[in-house]
C-alpha cells in the first residue's frame, strides 16, 4: 500500500477527501478504509489510480504539543511590514486555531517560506470582509 499511497501523493495513515464522493477516506496497511469508521471501501481505490476520481488532501494540523511554522508580520519603521516565518508549539490556543483557520500553519519552514504570500493574501482577505470565521 506504500507505493499506492506514494502514486496518489499522500501518506500512510493521512486522511484525504474524494470530491466526487464526499468521503473522507485514508489509505492503511490493509487498504483504503473511512477515515471515522475504519470501514473498508471497496471499489474506489481502481478508480483513484485511474484518475477517475481525485485525492483533495485535508490542511496539516499539528497535535497537541507539536511545533509548527507560521508567517507572522512586523512594522518596520517606514510603516512598512515585514513577514518573516515562526516557529511555535500547537497548544489549541486562540492563536493557534486562528492561524489555522487562514492556512497558517505549516509543516516546515520550507513550506512556510513557500506559502507566504497566500497567507498574506489571506490575511488581507480576512482583513477587508471583517475576519468572519
Amino acid at each position: 500500500m506504500l507505493k499506492v499511497a506514494e502514486v496518489l501523493n499522500v501518506e500512510i495513515g493521512e486522511s484525504f477527501v474524494i470530491p466526487e464522493l464526499k468521503k473522507t477516506v485514508k489509505i492503511v496497511n490493509s487498504g483504503l478504509v473511512e477515515s471515522d469508521t475504519l470501514k473498508e471501501v471497496n471499489g474506489i481505490l481502481i478508480k483513484l489510480l485511474t484518475d477517475d476520481y481525485s485525492v483533495k488532501k485535508l490542511p496539516w494540523k499539528p497535535k497537541n504539543g507539536q511545533d509548527y511554522f507560521y508567517i507572522d508580520s512586523y512594522a518596520n519603521d517606514s510603516n512598512t511590514f515585514s513577514y518573516v516565518e515562526e516557529q511555535a508549539t500547537w497548544e489549541d490556543s486562540l492563536d493557534d486555531f486562528m492561524r489555522f483557520r487562514v492556512g497558517n500553519v505549516f509543516k516546515t519552514q520550507e513550506l512556510a517560506k513557500e506559502g507566504k504570500n497566500e497567507v498574506i493574501h489571506s490575511l488581507k482577505h480576512f482583513y477587508d470582509t471583517g475576519f468572519v470565521i
